[in-house]
């Protein structure tokens, strides 16, 4: 595996990056560059241990097993990257859902939002023009709204 990875660096991580990864090397350049064998081990580090893949026998095999791997990264990617359908989905999570700690870094509230009744005010119009009911239509508007009021008397000492 080490020596695939090596080899004239071209076949890293096949999760995207800025490099040139092993699914969007060609399987004519891999035939030049590569041995079956070698690709094996490759794939072999890319599965669970517990999946039962051994080798492969034929560039075929090897093509429809890659095809695979690139769909289930592809979609691991944008699954991650889209696990909220709307940005206003995130932020009404992280004002409801969320609390103490996880919910005041989720927010970005920091401690000079406490001191400083100006930056707070700002912070708190910005995240409700995102999820006041009267803009957004998500089921949990008010909710988040009612959070945010909290969160914004609690900076200003008014709460």
């Amino acid at each position: 595996m080490d020596d695939i990875e090596t080899k004239d660096n071209r076949m890293g991580s096949p999760v995207k990056s800025g490099k040139l990864n092993f699914f969007d090397i060609s399987t004519d350049n891999l035939r030049k560059e590569f041995s079956l064998q070698e690709l094996s081990n490759k794939i072999e580090s890319l599965v669970p241990p517990d999946s039962g893949f051994k080798e492969v026998s034929s560039w075929e095999e090897f093509e429809s097993i890659r095809g695979m791997l690139r769909f289930l990264a592809d979609y691991k990617e944008r699954t991650e990257s889209e696990y909220f359908i709307s940005p206003q989905a995130e932020q009404i999570y992280n004002l409801v859902k969320l609390q103490g700690e996880a919910q005041q870094k989720a927010l970005g509230i920091t401690v000079g939002l406490y001191k400083n009744n100006a930056k707070a005010k700002a912070w708190w119009r910005k995240l409700s023009s995102t999820v006041h009911p009267d803009r957004c239509k998500h089921s949990g508007a008010t909710s988040a709204t009612e959070e945010l009021n909290r969160l914004y008397k609690e900076m200003t000492g008014n709460g």
